[in-house]
């Protein structure tokens, strides 16, 4: 019985030193730790690859300790891009858009969810106005799309385009459709040309005119002319006719304002000629505004010259009672404005 307790006693203090010590791997030396007293490090880095998770739930929140990252268990993130995902990434119009001509309007289109659709459609708005739609079918993954738009208006607009695909399943599997419109703001010029630093004197015994031309149908309200007068002009009266062409030289006439010089200022500005609520009713083809004195004076107002005219020509002729005129084509052309607005 005392051998019995002898090695009872040996055996448990051999179990109590191997667990008060632990070895230190390649040293084979034992490293004494109080157990009672061992506390997890919050900062301590935890080791790469597989292993159990760490988390707690409180809510419909789940938090992973190993990556501290949230999870919404209700409503999970969705992915960056959907089946269908289709997108504007540019919206523009053609170069200096000018009334009775054709606008080209060009939209950019890209899909970049993970399938491209059988196709699609884009819609254009104009100041909030819906004015035309546009199919796509087998759209490559960059599409650039062009419009055709005839402006009939000179004026600021804003355009916008957007885009979706055709059925409701592929609709339902779009992307955010925060990129499927874009809009921009352009502004449709009047028919015009752009003035130089030189005038031309304005008489009463010779007519001086300018061609210029209609692309489409339109009714224009008003003329504008780019006037100055170096010196102040008596009171006589400017007569501008406008008049359609015949032959490339003016022909029949279809209306006639007057402007008084004593107006006119110094510098040179635009002068504009209304037609009122009788707007003028203008058919493809060639036009010209011719401009004269109804009397003589002695400072003569000038209308200024401008830049060249690819779509018409200046042109004189000398006022003559007893024969025909004679128009003869001018090195220069001269600065005016036909617009749809008063």
């Amino acid at each position: 019985m005392a051998l019995f307790n002898k090695l009872f006693i040996a055996t448990l203090l051999a179990s109590l030193l191997f667990v008060g010590c632990v070895q230190v791997p390649g040293t084979g030396e034992p490293v004494t730790q109080n157990t009672s007293q061992i506390q997890p490090d919050i900062n301590q880095t935890l080791p790469l690859g597989p292993g159990p998770e760490i988390s707690s739930t409180v809510g419909n929140e789940t938090t992973n300790y190993l990556t501290n990252a949230s999870v919404n268990t209700t409503n999970p993130e969705q992915p960056s891009y959907s089946t269908y995902d289709l997108s504007i990434t540019g919206l523009s119009t053609s170069p200096d858009p000018t009334i009775s001509y054709y606008v080209t309007i060009s939209v950019d289109v890209e899909c970049k969810g993970k399938k491209k659709p059988a196709g699609y459609k884009i819609s254009y708005y104009l100041n909030d106005e819906y004015i035309a739609s546009q199919t796509v079918l087998s759209p490559a993954e960059k599409e650039l799309v062009e419009f055709q738009w005839f402006a009939v208006q000179d004026k600021e607009y804003t355009l916008k385009a957007d885009v979706e695909t055709f059925t409701d399943e592929q609709i339902a599997e779009e992307g955010p459709t925060s990129n499927n419109e874009m809009e921009t703001t352009f502004t449709i010029l009047p028919i015009e040309t752009k003035p130089t630093s030189t005038g031309t004197d304005i008489l009463a015994d010779a007519y001086i005119a300018q061609q210029f031309t209609v692309g489409n149908t339109l009714s224009i309200s008003s003329i504008s002319l780019y006037l100055d007068a170096p010196f102040p002009p008596e009171d006589v009266q400017l007569v501008i006719e406008l008049k359609k062409d015949s032959l490339n030289k003016p022909g029949t006439l279809l209306k006639t304002s007057r402007l008084s010089a004593m107006n006119i200022g110094s510098s040179p500005n635009w002068y504009k000629l209304s037609y009122g609520l009788n707007n003028v009713p203008l058919s493809a083809g060639k036009y010209w505004i011719i401009v004269y004195l109804e009397e003589n004076c002695e400072h003569k107002p000038r209308w200024i010259n401008a830049e060249g005219y690819s779509e018409g020509t200046g042109a004189t002729a000398e006022i003559q009672t007893s024969s025909a005129l004679e128009w003869n084509n001018f090195a220069e052309d001269f600065a005016f404005k036909v617009s749809t607005q008063n």
